[in-house]
């Protein structure tokens, strides 16, 4: 599929787009759910204070053929001019699912960091432990 017919689409819930290939992700359960909402809404309220805009599930270019979704991702200043960021994030954070794969989540954290990223998190949201 052409990155073009990719944008267009719409996915429910969202998919990624890797080398021309729409990539179904994993949904969040409770646990998954409620986590994101958590750091969400911390980030939100100190987003001012920190010159930060944090944003649920956006679609972010990292190279020209590749499109991923953090589950959180927070940006360096205000909010972006445009609708598919295009910028590394300064926090993308991936929240773990029961059908994540490791493999899986591992190549996505190197794309991350490839694109430029300063700080990935990974986070099981049944332990509350971070990678």
């Amino acid at each position: 599929m052409p990155v073009e017919q990719y944008l267009r689409t719409a996915y429910d819930p969202d998919c990624e787009y890797i080398d021309g290939q729409v990539v179904e992700r994993p949904v969040g359960e409770y646990t998954h759910s409620r986590l994101q909402g958590l750091l969400y809404a911390y980030f939100l309220r100190r987003r001012k204070r920190w010159n930060i805009t944090p944003i649920i599930e956006q679609r972010v270019r990292v190279s020209p053929t590749t499109f991923l979704i953090p589950d959180i991702c927070v940006l360096s200043g205000p909010e972006p001019r445009t609708k598919i960021v295009a910028e590394p994030p300064l926090i993308w954070i991936e929240i773990l699912s029961s059908e994540d794969r490791p493999v899986r989540v591992n190549r996505k954290v190197r794309q991350v960091i490839q694109f430029g990223v300063s700080y990935v998190w990974v986070i099981d949201p049944d332990t509350w432990t971070v990678t």
